[in-house]
């Protein structure tokens, strides 16, 4: 048996599709298609991540004469060869996609703050517009910067799906990568440090414009409390975001894959209950919204929401 045959053999057993098999190996699916029609072969690293990757030995896949395939002793599973190119392009689509998050995550945060300032210019003294009009504009105009930051995260999303293999299964570091990557991960470290305090004190503070007004005694500045409030988190979610992503993607190149596996286990726990969980507080804001029409107010659902969630996820965590 020939190696294209044995390639195909191989990738079929392990219930693999061309495309599936192309991204484990950090090449394109043309490649793998002509290795597996005879019409290329693969360079000797590729022979060795292929042996890996099936746990097979090099003998069999080279050799024609081996008909039957000769499975490597067990050992922990590694995966394919990154070299630091390759750990470098995880760590700029990481940080990438964490610049989309945060954007996104900001546009969401602020949505709520057209439908507030339609909101009180309809109101005394300005009386600009009947307020059931100030209302339509205002969720439409909430809808619609969430429809953007949806517009943001959606294709970065796509994006950072080439590099799932990454997270989801074992990999190896080439030699010295390992090195290099601890010594460039230690000034995101120190960033990350500094962000998580100053991010951690604008939260803290985002409260403060709620009582201005009273300090003052002045309820025309009550109509700017919320904006701001909805500023402070917001830029406090942009200064960490971004840094907490490219932090992650070397934590997690520089990890185990046992321990990275224990971690993938707890992720999909975590999806399972959130993917019903989110859903139903998401219905939960919208019938409570629309029937008191306090969208100013009802905003409080996503951050009671979040403690909860939490906390959920942490008592089920420690049930194991």
């Amino acid at each position: 048996m020939i190696l294209a045959d044995k390639i195909i053999e191989l990738r079929k057993k392990s219930g693999m599709s061309q495309e599936e098999l192309a991204e484990k190996l950090n090449v394109s699916r043309q490649s793998v298609s002509k290795w597996e029609s005879a019409a290329s072969i693969p360079d000797l690293n590729r022979i060795l991540e292929l042996s890996r990757l099936f746990g097979v030995t090099t003998d069999y896949l080279l050799k024609d004469d081996e008909e039957s395939p000769e499975y490597t002793p067990d050992e922990p599973a590694r995966g394919v060869c990154l070299t630091l190119a390759d750990a470098q392009e995880y760590v700029a689509d990481s940080a990438r996609f964490g610049r989309a998050a945060a954007l996104a995550v900001v546009l969401f945060v602020l949505s709520p703050v057209p439908f507030i300032a339609l909101d009180a210019l309809a109101a005394p003294p300005f009386a600009l517009f009947p307020a059931d009009a100030a209302n339509g504009a205002g969720v439409l105009a909430l809808l619609a910067v969430v429809a953007c930051g949806l517009a943001v995260i959606i294709p970065a999303g796509l994006r950072r799906a080439r590099s799932a293999h990454l997270r989801t299964g074992p990999f190896e570091l080439a030699y010295g990568v390992d090195g290099v990557l601890r010594e460039q991960k230690q000034p995101v470290d120190a960033r990350f440090e500094s962000r998580v305090v100053a991010a951690v004190l604008l939260f803290v503070l985002s409260v403060a414009p709620l009582f201005v007004p009273m300090l003052f005694e002045r309820d025309d500045l009550s109509q700017l409390a919320l904006p701001a409030l909805f500023a402070l988190v917001a830029l406090g979610q942009w200064l960490l975001i971004p840094v907490t992503t490219e932090r992650e993607a070397y934590k997690l190149l520089l990890t185990g894959w046992e321990t990275r596996r224990r971690a993938l286990e707890e992720e999909k726990r975590s999806d399972f209950i959130g993917g019903i969980y989110w859903p139903l507080v998401v219905v939960v804001y919208l019938g409570w919204s629309f029937w008191t029409g306090d969208w100013g107010f009802t905003w409080i659902v996503w951050p009671v929401a979040a403690l909860l969630f939490a906390a959920l996820s942490h008592a089920l965590g420690a049930r194991d």
